[in-house]
């Protein structure tokens, strides 16, 4: 798959070159490489596109590399601020901040989008989340708290709510939040290992079994396999546990 977008990158057609150079934004440095070509494309989309999913690798470009990169990222936020007199322009801009590294200032969009539509569960959950990252926790429990009373049917916020609350040590709060999310969107990204670590953490393996185990079968990371080869181990069940131990994984 990842063969094939490095080879999208020189499509004929924009759309194509933009859409691949967005798609490589998680794939290894060596794969992302290749969209320091598009950081001149003719299309402003394009370099944009390449300038963000390059960005955790512009302090390795060369030098004109680099300098195109920083033309094509300044781009990038100067169309987006246009649009960010709206909540939704708001959290395209922080978004873009953020993948940018400038978390400051994507708290600054967030905040300004929020200010515009204090009902807006995604522009509250980043806020939250990056409030997080700047070390300003109470910010992000009320960020994250206020996304869950805009929008209390979605999970996300709910689950990171849930590990602010198992970071404070508060294991009652966080469970409920937890369950809750795994209840609302039981295939959402750590919410079931999560749940199933603190369920663990507080001599309940029974329950965290079967959410390991379905965290298992969906996601099979190293992560996942030692957590449950581990409880296996702890609870009388060591051939089982080192069986699943010795299964290999590419991640």
């Amino acid at each position: 798959v990842r063969a094939a977008l490095v080879r999208a990158l020189r499509d004929p057609d924009g759309l194509v070159r933009e859409a691949a150079a967005a798609a490589l934004a998680p794939a290894a440095p060596a794969e992302r490489a290749a969209l320091a070509a598009l950081l001149s494309d003719p299309l402003a989309a394009v370099r944009g596109s390449a300038a963000r999913s390059l960005a955790g690798l512009a302090a390795e470009l060369e030098p004109a590399q680099r300098a195109a990169y920083e033309r094509a990222r300044d781009e990038r936020l100067a169309a987006l601020r246009l649009g960010s007199d709206t909540a939704d322009g708001g959290l395209a801009l922080g978004t873009a901040l953020e993948d940018f590294g400038d978390l400051a200032g994507a708290r600054a969009a967030y905040e300004r989008a929020l200010a515009v539509d204090p009902r807006h569960s995604a522009v509250a959950l980043n806020l939250g989340l990056v409030c997080a990252k700047l070390g300003d926790r109470e910010a992000a429990r009320v960020a994250l708290a206020q996304s869950i009373g805009a929008d209390a049917n979605s999970a996300a916020p709910y689950l990171a709510l849930g590990l602010w609350w198992a970071e404070a040590g508060n294991h009652a709060q966080a469970e409920g939040l937890l369950a809750r999310a795994v209840q609302l969107e039981p295939g959402l990204p750590r919410a079931r290992y999560n749940l199933a670590l603190l369920y663990w953490q507080t001599a309940r393996p029974a329950l965290a079994e079967p959410l390991l185990r379905a965290e298992w079968s969906e996601r099979p990371t190293r992560e996942v396999r030692d957590a449950l080869a581990l409880l296996l181990e702890q609870t009388n069940r060591a051939a089982e546990g080192a069986a699943l131990r010795a299964v290999q994984l590419e991640r």
